[in-house]
């Protein structure tokens, strides 16, 4: 079941379209706040979000040497039906991050999570854009399983796994498993 997120009344009735809009982003917002408190724990320095309008990241190391994207990807009843795949779009300016994180929200069952080295995801099998030959989408397999789907790029998110997080103030080695 969906957890619905309460959005602050400014004296006029939202719409459904912008109901939902509004619950959209504050997943993505909310989903870069957890990044920053996860790569704090794996690289046991302080992380910030990146300015408002930054391009190729969201999250920065706070000595700005690591930078994180982080994509949010949901896979709908309808489209996980129809397709095997799911696509990471919006590569173009990825190259300018370190990392990736990608936290993919199956329709059913928890939220799957991986922390992607940028510069090894390139040499895996991306889709370019065919008149600029820059990266375009880097697609996986939305199940998780063995076979021809996107194998490569299934191992490889995999592979990068983030499967456990502690949040609190105490950090134990055995909390944070990648």
């Amino acid at each position: 079941m969906r957890q619905m997120i309460p959005v602050h009344n400014f004296g006029f009735p939202y719409t459904e379209e912008e109901l939902e809009m509004l619950q959209q982003r504050m997943k993505w917002a909310a989903s870069e706040m957890k990044v920053v408190r996860i790569a704090a724990q794996m690289f046991n320095q302080k992380f910030i979000l990146a300015a408002p309008g930054t391009k190729g990241y969201d999250v920065i190391s706070e000595d700005g040497k690591i930078k994180i994207e982080v994509k949010y990807r949901n896979g709908s009843e309808s489209f996980m039906n129809k397709y095997k795949t799911i696509k990471m779009g919006g590569l173009a300016n990825k190259h300018i991050a370190d990392y990736i994180y990608l936290i993919f929200e199956p329709y059913q069952g928890d939220a799957r999570e991986a922390l992607l080295p940028v510069k090894e995801l390139l040499k895996t099998n991306v889709y370019r854009n065919k008149e600029t030959g820059k990266p375009s989408e880097w697609h996986f397999d939305m199940r998780f399983e063995n076979g021809d789907n996107q194998e490569e790029n299934t191992k490889f998110f995999l592979l990068h796994e983030v499967k456990n997080h502690n949040f609190s103030e105490k950090k134990h080695e055995k909390d944070l498993v990648v």
